[in-house]
């Protein structure tokens, strides 16, 4: 069961402890691995994302070889 309190969304974890969530992932062949290693890859790219946003257009970093 998801959280007990109103109005907040369930946690990874939870998500992928529901058995409903799991029968989904089995039948369309995805593992804890793959939403896991997704969920990681937008972490990063969301990042990257609000850095070249901080830094605003046209400002682009030097980098030293």
């Amino acid at each position: 069961m998801f959280n007990e309190c109103c109005c907040i969304e369930p946690t990874l974890d939870e998500l992928l402890g529901d058995s409903a969530v799991r029968l989904l992932m089995q039948r369309d062949g995805v593992t804890e691995n793959d939403i896991r290693a997704l969920v990681s890859d937008l972490k990063d790219a969301r990042t990257v994302a609000l850095d070249r946003a901080k830094r605003g257009p046209g400002k682009i970093p030097i980098r030293f070889i």
